[in-house]
């Protein structure tokens, strides 16, 4: 079995697929085909413990889970920085409304997000976004390929 982390990123992206703004165009990786737009790439940040506990090997620790979205502006529609925002009212109320994440995690939740950016280096701009979540997860450290359920 993988590792609790890619287990986390795996139910994010299942989660985010379907969604009205992005449909299928979810990625489990921060390569993907930019040409595809709008998209969200789910890749890991940071990942350390948070308390070591008493029993055993457990570590309750923290994970940091980016959810990366691209847009490209439409002609005539809505403005890049309206289509990202559209993206992240859609993330941020499905981690909401699946915050253990399916017993993977005692909790998920909305840490921040990146200032909308527009990339002109490309054949035509790009909007970007990066919406940040806290996952709170307990492995015991001899497998941290199984989730202590909380």
């Amino acid at each position: 079995m993988a590792h609790v982390k890619q287990q986390i990123r795996e139910y994010i992206v299942t989660k985010l697929t379907g969604l009205t703004t992005c449909g299928a165009n979810v990625y489990d990786s921060r390569v993907y085909p930019y040409d595809v737009t709008p998209c969200m790439s789910v890749y890991g940040g940071e990942d350390h413990i948070l308390e070591p506990e008493t029993l055993g090997q457990r570590q309750r620790r923290e994970f940091m889970v980016i959810v990366e979205a691209r847009v490209k502006p439409e002609e005539g529609g809505s403005s890049v920085e309206d289509q990202l925002d559209d993206i992240c009212k859609e993330v941020e109320a499905q981690i909401a409304t699946y915050r253990k994440l399916g017993g993977l995690a005692e909790v998920a939740e909305y840490a921040g997000a990146t200032r909308p950016e527009l990339l002109d280096g490309v054949e035509r701009p790009v909007g970007l976004i990066e919406i940040t979540f806290r996952v709170v997860y307990r492995i015991i450290a001899t497998a941290p390929d199984t989730a202590i359920p909380v």
